[in-house]
């Protein structure tokens, strides 16, 4: 149907506009990288990056009785390799880190920040312009993931994906 935007009606699960929580998040990322790649006899190239993120998070549901601040300064890393194996295919690898806040999930006790790490290894191929895709295994894990325990969530998860990737 059509909505009058400047008279909107809300369906009854939408609670009409009233507000069921006092809800208040404030989130900062300042970030900074340095990142090289370097190629020596025509066919072999490395590529290398570190980056300092300094993240700030500040969240307030009075409802649920949170007020929890996160705070954390870090240097993370990338590196990878690559070699032309012929004209049409390349071999790759790569590693990475990275972290994040833990948002949209009240958490109970302090928070922590989720931290992350990344591999990758494969070929690349391009047998034309409409022919190219690649095949590749990864690995990606991530720690301290909201597990929830009804109500709120506590960071105590493991995530690990792995696998083989075709495209």
């Amino acid at each position: 149907g059509i909505m009058d935007m400047s008279n909107p009606t809300y369906p009854t699960w939408a609670g009409g506009g009233l507000t069921f929580s006092d809800q208040h998040n404030d989130y900062q990322t300042i970030a900074g990288f340095l990142q090289d790649q370097i190629t020596f006899a025509e066919k072999f190239h490395l590529m290398g990056s570190l980056r300092y993120s300094q993240l700030k998070v500040h969240d307030v549901d009075t409802a649920a009785g949170i007020d929890s601040r996160l705070s954390e300064g870090r240097l993370t890393s990338r590196a990878g390799a690559s070699v032309d194996v012929t004209s049409w295919m390349t071999a790759f690898a790569g590693w990475g880190q990275g972290f994040q806040a833990p948002v949209g999930t009240p958490i109970a006790g302090p928070k922590k920040v989720i931290s992350g790490e990344q591999m990758e290894a494969g070929l690349k191929f391009e047998l034309s312009k409409k022919l190219q895709g690649s095949l590749a295994w990864f690995r990606n894990e991530r720690s301290n993931v909201p597990v929830s325990t009804g109500l709120l969530s506590v960071q105590s998860g493991v995530q690990r994906a792995y696998g083989i990737e075709a495209g």
